[in-house]
Formats: structure tokens, sequence, C-alpha cells
């Protein structure tokens, strides 16, 4: 707990013990700061909120408006601590544990959201939402088998839960279940791309390589060519080719004979023998992303996106924390419009590279996906992960006075930016001249 949030617990202490005088002025106060609030003035608010614990002392309703002001006023830390608060003084108000738990979390105190988390969960154990977001956290603190039981406990018509618990399932070395998991991830949603691989991976380890044609199939359909230094086509053909050599050679004609014969069989039943001398199977798998990540500069070079998105799959598929493919493979499905898959390629890079400037991208990505209410919802988060960048301030300063119509709130944030900026930063001198233009209104 930091020395912020002792000295407070002294103050509430010592509020509660004045006296319970001065009523009229209680309520007073306590309205104007709810005008306040609303107003969005939180400074003010909180001022009004001081003196109504000092004439009657803290209750559940001041914490929760005390935490109010302070998210208001960026003040992370204190506004979890009130929420906590209010949620521990009045059991009515066990939502403010979630919301505290949320705070915490972007405040990057694991085991205090964890807190949180347990005492909501214990007045509302049927919350998905929070049970979920507990399970993550627990994952996250290295109790796998928690996580676990609480994904199980969830999974139902949800991909992504599926996909976390056959990964568990997986990393636990139960296979049998991990298949279970990866194939309910496909009746959610047949063409999610990370199940098919995994479960490719879990048949070529138990040999069921009939059950790899259907993946291989549907690996095809995504544009995808070779995966695990497997041609698919030609795997698919091959395939094809021993099951018409079978239906053959039992068919309701061959039931009859008597005696041996000769067969003399197509000559197609034979392609498997020439899998084994591929030149692609000779070469190693840096040779192959070498050559793949030639035929992306080579694609891009005369705008073929759609060709280079191809090649970068294939990169993925044998390397899936390559982070420069999938920056790349956003940047290529940008050039093509296709912005849904893009908020989904450029997430799979922030996970093993939670850059500002991957950050910044997205944003843009969001504003074009989901809208200005969602964008500014993800743009207070990502500013509150990187409070020191100026493109970011600048960006919620945009935000505030386009989409939320605070010109006050805009002001604040252009003058915080101004102070992050570099000397050299381009758009100082046009955030100047915004400014003076507020000043003559």
């Amino acid at each position: 707990m930091s020395w912020r949030r002792k000295v407070l617990k002294l103050v509430v202490c010592l509020g509660m013990s004045c006296s319970s005088v001065g009523a009229d002025h209680f309520t007073q106060s306590l309205e104007e700061a709810r005008i306040k609030l609303a107003e969005k003035e939180p400074r003010e608010a909180i001022r009004l909120l001081e003196r109504c614990v000092r004439l009657r002392g803290k209750n559940a309703e001041i914490s929760e408006l005390l935490a109010q002001a302070c998210v208001a006023d960026e003040d992370l830390e204190l506004a979890a601590f009130y929420f906590e608060e209010a949620a521990s003084t009045d059991e009515l108000k066990y939502y403010c544990y979630l919301r505290a738990a949320e705070l915490y979390q972007q405040l990057s105190e694991p085991m205090q959201a964890l807190q949180c988390y347990e005492e909501y969960l214990k007045i509302w154990p049927n919350d998905r939402t929070a049970a979920l977001g507990y399970a993550n956290l627990k994952l996250q603190a290295g109790d796998r088998k928690r996580a676990l039981e609480i994904f199980v406990a969830h999974a139902d018509h949800d991909a992504d839960v599926c996909l976390k618990v056959a990964d568990l399932f997986q990393s636990f070395g139960n296979l049998t279940q991990a298949r279970i998991g990866y194939n309910a991830v496909l009746e959610h949603n047949p063409n999610h791309r990370e199940a098919l691989h995994q479960l490719w991976n879990l048949y070529v380890q138990s040999k069921n390589y009939a059950a790899l044609v259907p993946i291989a199939q549907r690996l095809c359909d995504f544009g995808e060519q070779e995966y695990q230094g497997v041609p698919l086509d030609l795997f698919l053909s091959v395939s094809k080719g021993y099951e018409q050599a079978f239906d053959a050679l039992l068919g309701p004609d061959m039931a009859f004979l008597s005696g041996p014969i000769r067969i003399t069989l197509p000559s197609w039943v034979w392609r498997p023998i020439a899998i084994t001398t591929m030149p692609s199977k000779l070469l190693s798998k840096k040779e192959r992303l070498k050559g793949l990540e030639e035929k992306v500069v080579a694609a891009k070079s005369k705008g073929g996106y759609e060709e280079a998105i191809a090649n970068l799959w294939q990169i993925l598929g044998m390397n899936g924390k390559n982070v420069d493919a999938w920056i790349e493979l956003t940047e290529c499905l940008e050039h093509i419009n296709k912005y849904d898959i893009a908020e989904m390629t450029i997430q799979e890079a922030m996970k093993s590279q939670p850059s500002v400037e991957l950050y910044r991208a997205y944003l843009g990505i969001i504003l074009r996906t989901h809208g200005s209410a969602e964008y500014v919802r993800i743009l207070r988060d990502v500013k509150h992960k990187f409070p020191k960048d100026a493109d970011l301030r600048l960006m919620w300063a945009k935000a505030r006075e386009m989409y939320l119509g605070d010109a006050a709130g805009a002001r604040r944030s252009y003058k915080k930016f101004l102070k992050l900026a570099p000397p050299d930063h381009p758009e100082i001198d046009l955030v100047r001249r915004r400014l003076a233009t507020y000043q003559h209104l």
C-alpha cells in the first residue's frame, strides 16, 4: 500500500470522529459536489466532498462520489482506493469492487485487483465477466489450475475462452482434452486459424493423418500454401489418391474373385513417393523463411498486397511470435481496407511488443472498425499506460474536443501536450494557435 493511501486512511479515521453538526452545510456541500461532478469540475467536487467528510465523517456514498471525482481528475490510485472503501463500507455497493479491480489492473497492481475480484465474486458469483477477469489475473499470477477451473466453467459459446481451456490442457500434457478444446473453438468459429494450427500439431503427434485432411483443406481456403514444411495442395491431392485407390481395391467387383490376381494400379497411387524427394523438404526452416520474406518484398514492390498477405500467413504459420511479420501483415491489410482483420493482427503484435507506436496504430484502426465511442474509451486507457507520450496526449485532446465536446478538458490536454512535446514536434504551432483561439472565446 502506498504512503498516500496510508495517510488517506488516517484522515478518514480522523474525519469519522467529527461530531454530527452542520447538517444544512453537509447537505448543501453534497448537492454542490454532485453538480460540480456533472459539470466535469472534479477538483471542485473533491473539495466539497472533503468538506462533507469534515462535517459528518465518511460514508459509502461519499466514498463512491470521491472515487468518481478522482477518476475524472485522472488520479486512478485514489479512485481505486475510494471505490474499494465504498464497497467495503456498504454491501449494497458491491459493484464498486469491480470498478476498483479494473483500476488496479490499469495501475499494474494485480494483487489488489485479485482481492477486489474475490470480494465481488463472493457477493455475485455468477457474474461471468468478473469471473473471467479474475481467471485472467490468476493465469498471469501463475495459478494455472485455478484459472483452468474458472475458464472451463465459463467456456460455453465463447471461442476465446475455449481456446484458453485448450491451451491450458495442452500445457498440462492432457492432449485429449486439448483436442476437444480446440475442436470446441472451431464449433464456434470454423475459421479460427490458431485452433487449426494447434489441431494440426496434435494430430501429427498422434499420427492421425486422416484427421489432417479437413484441416489442410481449411488452411488452403485461407490462402496458406504450406504448413510445417508440408505443401498443403500436394498433401490433399495425395490423400485423395489413397482414398480412390483403396476404394478400388475394396470395391464390390473384387469381393467375388476366387484366386489371387495381379492388379495394375493407376500411376497417381504412387505419387506419395514424390513427397520425400521434393526440394522444399530439403530446405531448412531458416531457408524457407528467407524465401517467403523475399516473396513478400517482391509482392509489395508491385502492389500485390494479397500475395504478400498469403506469404506472411505462411511465415506466421512457421513462427506465430514473429512480431515484425504481424506488423507487416497489419500494414498490408490496411492497404486493401481489411481493417477488421487488421485489428486482430495488430493485437497479436501488441501481445509480444506492447509499444506506444503499436498502440497508436491500433487506435487508428479502432476508429475505423468501432467508431468514436470505443475509440475514446480505449484511448483513455492507453493514455494511462503511456502518460508521458506527447502524441497520445494530443490525440486525447482532439478526442475531447471532437467527440466529447469537452472544451475545458481539451484545453488542459493541449497544455499538457505542449509540456511533453519535443521542441521540433510538427504540431506545436498548430496547438498554440488552437489554445489562443480558446482564450478569445
